[in-house]
């Protein structure tokens, strides 16, 4: 897992902790390959402060995901170390 340049993005409030986000980062598995993409409609967002996976909407604001994208978040291997990543820096904060 790679994670690419942040980018400044307008803020995302989380609803898992109510956090406002202010940028984001692509993670890939070729992110060195591609461009750094602006987030699209649909994709995950893992919230740096608590772990949380939203789902982009189409306004840029993020939303809880539904279960069927609970589903694909789970097995997508870069959202779960996403996830872990952020619970793992937030356990060594402690």
């Amino acid at each position: 897992m790679k994670l690419g340049r942040k980018q400044r993005w307008f803020p995302l409030h989380c609803y898992g902790c109510g956090d406002t986000m202010d940028g984001v980062s692509q993670i890939d598995s070729d992110v060195d390959d591609a461009p750094t993409k602006a987030p699209q409609p649909g994709c995950f967002i893992v919230c740096i402060y608590c772990g949380a996976v939203s789902v982009m909407n189409a306004d840029g604001s993020a939303r809880p995901p539904s279960v069927v994208e609970v589903m694909e978040a789970a097995a997508d291997p870069a959202v779960q170390r996403a996830i872990w990543s952020v619970n793992y820096l937030n356990r060594s904060k402690q």
